[in-house]
C-alpha cells in the first residue's frame, strides 16, 4: 500500500509525501529483512530525488539499488 501511495503522490507532485512513504517502506523492509524488494523501491526513491532536482540523491539511490540487486543476483532489477 505504501508503494502505491508513493507512486500516486509522485505523479500528483506531492514529493514530500511520496518520499515519506518510501522511507517508511524501506524501514519496514529492513525491519522484516525483506531485502529482495528494496532495489525497486530504491529506484522509486531515485525518481523522487530526480523530480525534486536532487541529482546527487538520485545517483546515490540508483547506485544503492544497483549494488543491492547485483549482490542478490537480481538480474531483472539490474
Amino acid at each position: 500500500m505504501l508503494e502505491a501511495d508513493a507512486r500516486l503522490k509522485l505523479v500528483q507532485g506531492d514529493l514530500i509525501r511520496s518520499a515519506h512513504c518510501i522511507e517508511q517502506l524501506l524501514g519496514n523492509y529492513d525491519a522484516m529483512r525483506m531485502c529482495h524488494f528494496k532495489p525497486g523501491i530504491l529506484y522509486l526513491r531515485a525518481e523522487i530525488e530526480w523530480a525534486v532536482g536532487n541529482k546527487e540523491g538520485d545517483y546515490e539511490s540508483l547506485s544503492e539499488a544497483l549494488t543491492l540487486a547485483d549482490e542478490m543476483g537480481a538480474h531483472r532489477e539490474v
